[in-house]
């Protein structure tokens, strides 16, 4: 898995290969070759969690409109 991320400096590239498996990323039904995820959803896919079968509860959003 490769990462492009910004920080105020510029980009920082991680890599990550895995000895065993892979990494289950979410559907991509358009094909493209980039995808872009949340901090929360990146940390869940490298943990080895499915993401497919999360149910995330509602929670109170104070900058939601």
């Amino acid at each position: 898995m490769k990462l492009l991320h910004w920080q105020s400096h510029g980009f920082v590239l991680h890599y990550k290969r895995l000895e065993r498996g892979t990494f289950e990323l979410p559907d991509n039904k358009e094909g493209n070759t980039k995808i872009k995820l949340s901090q929360e959803t990146l940390l869940l896919i490298l943990r080895g969690i499915r993401i497919d079968k999360i149910k995330r509860k509602t929670r109170y959003n104070t900058l939601k409109q």
